[in-house]
């Protein structure tokens, strides 16, 4: 019989009620990873997360570069010093069975770059912000018990953001559009295992576009995966070290409204490469008259970076985030 059982709940016929997991401060992952539980039959769950990334200088392949060496070895005459970028993000979780929760998220970007001009021996600051493209998610829970979780996920990103953003008439580079145009579906799949203090999990996802947009490019199809441990100290704090890697493809198609002679940023063919990142989190969880509410805190580095250029490097990064469940 036990084995039977064991058997069921590995195929995903788990019962109802039967994980504890929301019980744990670590029963959600890191801050920074999203999409990566579900909630049973009538549960809600809204979320709000700020989230902060920083870039200076710029890599060719794994070289360090700077404004004085682009315009040393190129024709460009302007390349970006800096860029700091917010994203503010709305979400919310319903179980529409045990197995089914969908999820949406809605991002509000704001950007700001320090730009160098060669000609005038100076700089200008360039600036987009606004609603960024909106996510509505299915995720169906294969099984979860209090030492496993499965699930599998599937993302539909709406062309919401805006791609027209400029600076006195003249268009900006694509890392200042805050959309991409196009439609895109992201697939995902996630497991993690619980033990009596800790945890570990692993998440992967590829974010495909379907479509060029209205301005006649597509922006290249995206690979995440991460991996994460997280310790409990008590019953209501844990930390967590994750390790996350992006790899990005080159866009296809370009705006004729953004002059490719200018910036680095305005060329589609520096736009794509791959990074991994160590990040170091702690999540609280609520308890007595604070049941139900979870913040986290995440904060990460680059561990290494190869990409297509001169183009800009990431630097730190960090999330801040509350969650409540009803």
């Amino acid at each position: 019989m036990r084995t039977l059982l064991s058997l069921l709940v590995v195929l995903g016929f788990s019962i109802p009620g039967y994980s504890d997991l929301v019980d744990r401060p670590d029963g959600h992952a890191p801050i920074g990873v999203m999409g990566e539980h579900g909630h049973k039959k009538g549960e809600l769950m809204v979320s709000v997360r700020a989230m902060y990334m920083s870039m200076k200088d710029m890599l060719d392949g794994t070289d360090t570069v700077n404004a004085e060496d682009v315009f040393d070895s190129t024709s460009f005459m302007m390349a970006p010093e800096k860029m700091d970028m917010w994203m503010y993000m709305l979400g919310g979780m319903y179980g529409i069975t045990d197995k089914w929760t969908v999820m949406v998220m809605l991002p509000y970007v704001t950007t700001d770059m320090t730009v160098a001009r060669d000609m005038q021996n100076d700089t200008i600051q360039t600036e987009s912000s606004g609603i960024g493209d909106v996510s509505v998610s299915g995720l169906y829970t294969i099984t979860e018990t209090d030492s496993v979780r499965m699930l599998v996920t599937l993302g539909a990103f709406l062309p919401t953001g805006a791609l027209d953003f400029d600076r006195n008439g003249t268009r900006l580079g694509y890392p200042m559009q805050i959309g991409s145009g196009s439609y895109a579906l992201q697939p995902g799949f996630v497991y993690s295992v619980y033990g009596d203090s800790y945890s570990v999990g692993s998440q992967v996802q590829v974010k495909n576009y379907l479509n060029d947009n209205s301005e006649d490019y597509r922006r290249g199809t995206e690979y995440l995966l991460n991996v994460w441990g997280s310790y409990s100290w008590c019953e209501n704090f844990s930390n967590s070290l994750r390790l996350s890697y992006k790899a990005v493809d080159p866009m296809d198609g370009a705006d004729d409204e953004i002059n490719s002679m200018m910036a680095p940023t305005n060329r589609t063919d520096y736009q794509h490469g791959n990074t991994a990142m160590l990040h170091v989190g702690g999540n609280w969880l609520g308890t007595e008259f604070a049941k139900g509410h979870r913040i986290g805190l995440e904060i990460g580095m680059p561990i290494y970076q190869d990409l297509s250029g001169p183009q800009m490097k990431t630097g730190l990064v960090g999330t801040l985030g509350w969650q409540k469940a009803f």
